[in-house]
């Protein structure tokens, strides 16, 4: 997955594949074609094992472009997809949620974060 480069170095490396992982939940998203659903689901845990301590250390070192384009996929990835979601809570999306809100100073970007507290912790 591309998802597991998000540890580059360059801000502009980061916020291209965060870019392509938000363009990726947002065809998943509006996709109606059957097996949608097990890539949403793979596609949550290649984020969740991306995002792992082991991955990114104990704070992450993203752009802010970068993590707005996440949280951007994210919430688009669960709206309206009680399984995803289910499968996000299971997997402690939230902490990784909780982990991109500090790292960011950006308003729209915890905002977002913020909207997805309420899809997971609903």
């Amino acid at each position: 997955f591309i998802i597991a480069h998000l540890n580059a170095r360059k801000p502009a490396a980061q916020a291209a594949v965060a870019a392509t992982f938000a363009n990726l939940c947002l065809l998943l998203h509006l996709s109606t074609s059957s097996g949608c659903e097990a890539k949403k689901i793979a596609l949550i845990h290649a984020l969740v094992s991306s995002c792992s301590p082991e991955n990114l250390g104990i704070q992450i070192d993203l752009s802010e472009q970068a993590i707005f384009y996440i949280l951007q996929g994210i919430v688009t990835l669960l709206w309206g997809d009680k399984p995803t979601v289910d499968y996000a809570c299971q997997l402690s999306l939230n902490l990784i949620i909780t982990k991109l809100k500090d790292a960011t100073s950006e308003e729209k970007s915890k905002e977002i974060s913020r909207s997805i507290e309420r899809m997971i912790l609903v």
